[in-house]
């Protein structure tokens, strides 16, 4: 004799397979760059280069360093006849604390909390070659941090994430737009 499954049993399966979508049913998708037109540089070649590797904490779904590294090799294209231009990902950290709730009974009871995460990256601009300097260098430093409810769906939580990573890397693009343009001046 075999007993029929729990009506739980079915709402569980239909909630677990609709978790794993966006709200309008589809899959996160995946950070790319390829619709980026690329920015003509005045300079022989460009290269971007990743010295810090891998940069991955236990809950958070992207990799700040290799998104930069991704970006970096989409944005800008050599259009000049001499010098180098290198975009070198010097460092690159993740850091997690759990903020406790605002109410007080939440807090007592340790719950409505936020996970805080804190993105940074350190990255060197060079230009090898070109005007009346051998080697020129200026670092940017960029912070950003993202708070995320515990009570968000793991979907969710994903999407704050990544544009995180993404408000970050716009900080850095801007500030290397004004180094290539005001220190540099090989920006076409």
């Amino acid at each position: 004799m075999t007993k029929s499954k729990s009506p739980y049993f079915f709402l569980l399966i239909v909630f677990l397979l609709t978790a794993c979508t966006t709200g309008d049913g589809k899959p996160l998708a995946k950070m790319t760059y390829d619709h980026l037109a690329p920015i003509p540089v005045y300079a022989a070649s460009y290269e971007v280069i990743n010295d810090k590797g891998e940069t991955r904490i236990e809950g958070f779904i992207g990799d700040p360093a290799q998104s930069i590294t991704d970006y970096f090799r989409h944005r800008y294209t050599p259009n000049g006849s001499n010098g180098k231009l290198v975009v070198r990902i010097v460092d690159s950290s993740i850091t997690h604390r759990m903020l406790q709730s605002d109410n007080r009974m939440g807090a007592l009871l340790g719950v409505d909390r936020d996970d805080e995460y804190t993105i940074k990256a350190q990255v060197d601009v060079q230009l090898y070659g070109s005007g009346a300097y051998r080697f020129q260098e200026v670092r940017i430093n960029a912070t950003q941090i993202v708070a995320i409810s515990e009570h968000k769906s793991l979907v969710d939580r994903e999407k704050l994430q990544m544009e995180a990573i993404d408000r970050l890397i716009g900080n850095i693009d801007k500030e290397t737009q004004k180094i290539l343009n005001e220190k540099f001046d090989i920006l076409n």
